[in-house]
């Protein structure tokens, strides 16, 4: 059940990270 949740945050964590290197 905490898969999914953990799944979602990690995703939101890699995407600002990505934002971050972009921008």
């Amino acid at each position: 059940r905490y898969r999914n949740l953990v799944g979602t945050v990690l995703f939101g964590v890699v995407l600002i990270a990505i934002l971050r290197l972009v921008f």
